[in-house]
């Protein structure tokens, strides 16, 4: 029992002497090279499709790390205000050590 392969193979070889011959084995060839570039263009659709996706979740997971990092700005102004007041304190100690003695 032929597979439909052989079946265009007979048809060709029936073919090969007249004229058409190369119309058949060019659509052949033809069809083979659309059905290719359909799948590549398929496989690359559905990685572009697949990045898209991860694209969008590595943009939440960003957004959800700066709105988590947003207190460390007012640590550093916080920080900077300590370092003021301990600037006075240290001044205030200095002055008060000078009157005591």
């Amino acid at each position: 029992m032929g597979t439909k392969g052989d079946g265009l193979l007979v048809m060709a070889e029936h073919m090969a002497g007249s004229l058409y011959a190369g119309w058949w084995v060019g659509l052949v060839v033809g069809s083979c090279v659309v059905v290719v570039v359909v799948a590549v263009v398929a496989a690359l659709l559905t990685s572009v499709s697949r990045i898209g996706d991860a694209a969008g979740e590595a943009l939440e997971a960003l957004e959800s790390a700066r709105r988590g990092m947003a207190p460390l700005a007012r640590l550093e102004g916080a920080s900077d205000a300590t370092q003021v007041t301990l600037a006075g304190a240290r001044s205030a100690r200095g002055s008060l050590a000078e009157r005591i003695q």
